[in-house]
């Protein structure tokens, strides 16, 4: 199979799924920030180079560095001759890294935390699976030997054979240790599972040589993790844990590159072709069982209305015959789009918006929704406030500048607003006055360093918030903030990925979705009672629950193989029952906790 020689020569093993947003925003194309001061922190295997601001994160990153290089150095059997450089930026509301070999061994990551539903939100550290995951990528294509280590020891480190291996062995082999090394990751992902499986059940498979190539198709730039890790799992299922050593080794000393099925038929005695073949075999028995097994409990699924496929995000109702939300669909510009369920299912598109957005409507009719945009003078990439007026001249109008602020929701009476801010790998929930945000904000709650919030939601009354964090030890669960009192009540209590909570019209209840059975499904609290019922079952998966005003249908973003789209569920047609306990069968979470004593 051909590899992807353009990029690879360019020495970028990418780590993160949002490629796109990556390209349009990443540091190479923003102006420098010529004020901050730089420092460094070393230990034995690493350097971590930081600005100021981020001394705290340095130093995590160096503790977790130091765990992973321990654990991962005897499975790729590589100790790298000098200190891996770290590189840290917190300049782009963007979760990503990426790794090198070449000329020196360097680590360049952002610090932000993933948002609300990427593929990256299973975590038990963030920044332990983040690192595990690049430094997976430093001591595989660092592995360099025979000729190749002759030529770097004479003219400099110009060689590094295993960079010119294909993206899915790259991507799969750090994806699928940043799970086997931690409590989370994109192998324990349900939102990955779901991809694969219902890639398999709607016979939408990628074809081998697609895989080794650059593609267009849904998922994009995720192909290759998700196709590579589990692959590779298959391949340790079958040959043991020492295959992905015998790959990293033997390919490293190879002088002529592009050899990969001889490797394969050398390490395994079959080529790839022939083996992703049985692993797609073996897939199509596993998805099948689970597909009857959702099936003989009865599947409740609401009505498909949207069919545009790729991605979309914050979902809600502007009334009984309307829905609002995000969509990135890779053929028009990510925007804010209306659909009309009285008139066909009529799409519109409202107003542009970068990056993913959760947009909320002010009781006069605006629109406010978050949009990342430049911030001083082209130096950051951030998420701030937009308010979109209708009648307005200008209509789009930005009002918050720096403030890192995302999932908006505005109280009932449209004077208060409650959001999340981001900062150095913490995000905090706040509320403020509308009509000065800045200048009245206040902390909500209080979040620990490199704790997560996300999707806050008023209750019809304005009298609670409700909203989504994670807690330390991979714990993403779903709270109840009293306004009055200033008392927290926890909904749930388990590592399950639960997410986007919404009230019914009178407040009795709290929809969510949760993984907690493996799938996705919708799930709704009784305030009164305290019972939990689950609401969908489904074979995909179902997210961001959006009640209608009347409160007889409940919109949510369900999937197929060809992304994300909008279902509507008739309430009251399907009879709910109680939830099924979460069982946790993951490994105790990363040790997070612990720092290296690091020197500057």
């Amino acid at each position: 199979p051909r590899a992807r020689t353009t990029e690879m020569a360019r020495g970028a093993a990418s780590w993160g799924c949002l490629v796109v947003l990556f390209a349009a925003f990443s540091a190479e194309a923003q102006t420098k920030d010529l004020r901050k001061r730089w420092r460094t922190v070393r230990s034995e295997h690493f350097e971590v180079n930081y600005p100021e601001p981020l001394a705290l994160v340095a130093r995590r990153v160096l503790s977790v560095a130091e765990r992973a290089h321990e654990k991962l150095r005897p499975l790729l059997g590589h100790q790298p001759r000098r200190r891996v450089q770290i590189v840290l930026n917190d300049d782009v509301d963007t979760a990503n890294g990426n790794a090198t070999p070449l000329p020196y061994n360097v680590i360049r990551l952002f610090v932000s935390a993933p948002e609300d539903l990427s593929v990256l939100s299973d975590f038990d550290d963030w920044l332990t699976i983040l690192v595990t995951h690049e430094h997976a990528h430093i001591l595989h294509l660092d592995n360099i030997g025979g000729l190749p280590r002759i030529v770097n020891h004479i003219f400099g480190k110009i060689w590094a054979p295993n960079l010119l291996q294909p993206r899915w062995i790259i991507e799969g082999i750090a994806t699928y240790y940043e799970s086997e090394l931690s409590a989370g990751g994109r192998m324990r992902s349900s939102i990955y599972e779901m991809y694969m499986r219902m890639a398999v059940l709607e016979n939408n498979v990628l074809h081998f040589d697609t895989l080794n190539n650059d593609t267009d198709y849904w998922l994009r730039g995720d192909i290759w993790y998700l196709y590579g890790s589990r692959f590779v799992q298959w391949l340790v299922d079958h040959y043991g844990e020492g295959v992905i050593l015998e790959m990293v080794e033997w390919y490293g000393r190879r002088a002529l590159p592009f050899s990969v099925n001889r490797m394969a038929k050398r390490l395994t005695g079959e080529t790839f072709d022939t083996l992703y073949k049985m692993w797609i075999q073996d897939l199509q028995g596993h998805y099948g069982a689970i597909d009857a097994a959702v099936r003989s409990a009865g599947l409740v699924e609401g009505r498909r209305v949207t069919f545009t496929g790729e991605r979309v995000r914050g979902l809600r109702f502007e009334d009984d015959e309307h829905l609002l939300y995000f969509a990135s669909d890779g053929r028009s510009d990510p925007q804010i789009r209306r659909l009309d369920l009285g008139d066909g299912n009529r799409l519109e598109r409202i107003v542009r918006s970068a990056g993913e957005s959760y947009p909320t409507l002010h009781p006069n009719g605006d629109l406010y929704f978050e949009s990342i945009d430049a911030h001083d003078v082209n130096v950051y990439r951030y998420y701030d406030h937009f308010r979109y007026d209708p009648k307005g001249p200008w209509k789009r109008e930005r009002i918050t500048r720096g403030l890192r602020a995302r999932y908006p929701d505005l109280s009932p009476d449209g004077q208060s607003i409650v959001y999340v801010r981001n900062a150095s790998s913490t995000q905090t929930l706040w509320i403020a006055d509308l009509v000065d945000i800045e200048g009245t904000q206040k902390e909500l709650v209080g979040s620990e360093r490199f704790e997560q919030v996300y999707t806050p939601r008023f209750s019809p009354d304005g009298g609670k918030v409700a909203y989504s964090a994670w807690r330390k030890g991979g714990y993403r669960d779903v709270f109840v903030l009293d306004l009055r009192t200033g008392e927290t009540e926890r909904v749930t209590n388990d590592r399950a990925l639960d997410t986007g909570p919404a009230w019914s019209p009178d407040g009795s209840r709290l929809y969510f979705s949760s993984d907690r059975t493996g799938i996705a499904n919708i799930y709704a609290w009784e305030l009164a009672s305290g019972e939990i019922t689950q609401v969908t079952n489904l074979v995909a998966g179902a997210y961001t629950p959006a009640p209608s005003p009347d409160g007889t249908q409940l919109a949510y973003i369900g999937y197929t193989s060809r992304g994300y789209d909008i279902y509507l569920l008739e309430l009251g047609a399907k009879a709910t029952w109680p939830a099924r306990d979460y069982v946790d069968d993951r490994p105790p979470p990363s040790e997070s906790d612990s720092l290296l004593s690091a020197r500057s």
